[in-house]
């Protein structure tokens, strides 16, 4: 099941189960997840999109250079392939940049999500993913919530770590492959939602929702 899905199904359920209460801080925080992940889905399909250009552009740029210099293009062509692959690499710095900011959103409304469906009363100041990370064994223990999947704090813990690493000011499309990294964050998160959904699932009874089905 794609994350989007399985967030969508949280929160039809989630709704269902606080129908009586319009706007429940679960629902609020859980849709602003859904728009998280989907902002984060776009900034990493353009940056796929645009980094294939980008490698086209430089492709052909760096194919006129070795070209004897009777077939090379016009000077003025030539600068015009360079500032054309220059330009998308300067996009591309954009989007990579773009895609850590929403990364972190992401994360932070998936603390935020945590928080609302265990009623921590976190005050707003605190609602972070950085938080979660460090408190989330202390949370469990206080809750009497299983370590289950076994592997989410330590995905919790490298994400967190991951994410707010310096990102390099000027990556390097060809030399650093950004894109491969951006590829193995993705799949990270992937991963790292679907553990949390399994977490919310198991501890449903411990979660804001047993109340809610109670006072149905």
């Amino acid at each position: 099941m794609s994350p989007i899905t399985s967030i969508e199904i949280f929160l039809a359920y989630v709704r269902t189960c606080t129908a009586p209460q319009e706007g429940h801080p679960l629902e609020r925080s859980l849709a602003c997840w859904l728009a998280y992940y989907r902002a984060l889905q776009f900034v990493r399909e353009r940056y796929g999109q645009t980094n294939t250009a980008y490698i086209q552009a430089i492709t052909h740029y760096l194919h006129t250079r070795e070209r004897p210099r009777s077939e090379r293009l016009a000077p003025a062509a030539a600068r015009q392939a360079r500032a054309e692959a220059e330009a998308l690499h300067r996009q591309l710095q954009d989007k990579y940049a773009s895609f850590y900011i929403f990364a972190i959103g992401l994360l932070d409304s998936i603390a935020d999500s945590f928080q609302c469906y265990f009623a921590l009363a976190w005050p707003r100041s605190d609602i972070t993913h950085a938080r979660l990370s460090r408190d989330f064994p202390t949370i469990c223990r206080a809750k009497g919530l299983v370590l289950a999947p076994t592997a989410l704090p330590t995905l919790m813990r490298e994400l967190q770590a991951a994410l707010v690493a310096p990102v390099p000011s000027r990556p390097s499309v060809i030399d650093e492959r950004p894109e491969d990294r951006l590829t193995a964050l993705s799949t990270a998160v992937n991963v790292y939602i679907a553990a949390m959904m399994q977490f919310f699932a198991r501890h449903e009874e411990h979660s804001v929702l047993s109340n809610a089905l109670a006072d149905h």
